[in-house]
Parts: C-alpha cells; sequence; structure tokens
C-alpha cells in the first residue's frame, strides 16, 4: 500500500509541474513562458505561440524557473533506487550458499527471490529516477542561465554594520543568497 500512495504522489507532484518559465507582474498576473534571453534591465519571455514578450525591471517581481520539482524527485528516485539495489544484491550475496553440492533449503530460495526482485525493482526506480534528475536539471539550468543577467540585477545584497558605523574599523556583512 505504502508504494501504491509513493507512487501516486509522485504523480501529482510531477503533473503540477511546467516546462514553462513563470514570471509574476507587479500587478498580480502571471506570464508563462520559455525565457529567451534577459540583460540586467530586461527580460524576453518567448510564449507558446512563438511571440517575444519583453519585461523591464520595474515590471517583473519574481521569476519561477521549470524543472526545479521534478529534478528534485528524480534526485531521490535515483538515490532509493540505487539504495535499494545495493541492499538486494547485499542480500543476494549472503543467500548464496557456500558449499554447492549442499541441500538448498527454502530460506535460501526465498532470499535469493526476493534479492532479484528487489534489485529489479530497484533498477527501474533507479532508472526513471536518473531520466527525471537528468532532463529537469537542465531544463532548469538553461532556464536560469537564461535569466541570469536580469536575476542578478533583481538581488542586491543586504548590508548590516557591526559596531560603530562611524567607526573606519567597522565589520560590514554582504548577505544575499541564490537558490
Amino acid at each position: 500500500m505504502s508504494r501504491v500512495l509513493l507512487s501516486l504522489i509522485l504523480c501529482v507532484a510531477l503533473l503540477g509541474c511546467s516546462t514553462n518559465a513563470r514570471v509574476h507582474l507587479k500587478g498580480g498576473r502571471v506570464i508563462a513562458g520559455g525565457i529567451a534571453k534577459s540583460t540586467s534591465d530586461q527580460l524576453w519571455i518567448k510564449s507558446g505561440d512563438c511571440t517575444e514578450m519583453v519585461f523591464t525591471r520595474d515590471q517583473v517581481e519574481d521569476i519561477d524557473h521549470p524543472g526545479l520539482v521534478p529534478a528534485i524527485v528524480g534526485t531521490v528516485m535515483t538515490v532509493a533506487g540505487g539504495v535499494q539495489m545495493g541492499i538486494s544484491l547485499v542480500t543476494l550475496i549472503n543467500a548464496q550458499d557456500p558449499d554447492p553440492f549442499d541441500d538448498v533449503d527454502e530460506e535460501d530460495e526465498d532470499a535469493v527471490i526476493a534479492g532479484a526482485l528487489g534489485a529489479a525493482g530497484g533498477g527501474l526506480f533507479l532508472s526513471a529516477g536518473m531520466t527525471l534528475m537528468i532532463v529537469y536539471w537542465i531544463m532548469y539550468g538553461n532556464s536560469t542561465r537564461r535569466a541570469d543577467a536580469f536575476e542578478a540585477a533583481l538581488e542586491s545584497p543586504t548590508f548590516m554594520v557591526l559596531g560603530d558605523p562611524l567607526d573606519h574599523g567597522a565589520l560590514r556583512i554582504g548577505m544575499g543568497w541564490r537558490f
């Protein structure tokens, strides 16, 4: 039952993701499309009908890039599939009888079957996860790379002064995070 629930959660998470960037404008409007290019002052969005729209800095509030959620899901699936395969292979190795002329008991047969099925299932999970991971990390990277000049100008670091601001030896710390 838990595997069915996990599969449903993964499907819903992937269906909620788009291949287009979502540009949130300051008036509350949201534009979906592919990011064509950017400068520090302008952002070009290509819509589904191949028309390009240009937005200036004072129009844009935020940019949501496509592919981050399925890329993370694919990474988790890849790790989970690799762990499952590793555990299953250890089970298979431990189930091997050191004496080939000895009678094989039922426990050994069950362990071999469980290990083989676990390794096969882990391999399927691993390959599906790697596909999602690679495709969507590339998609996310391409979108953020095209909008990098525009977003870098959007994010101005916050400066906080520690100590006396009139003192020339005051420590200044710049904080800025990019995700």
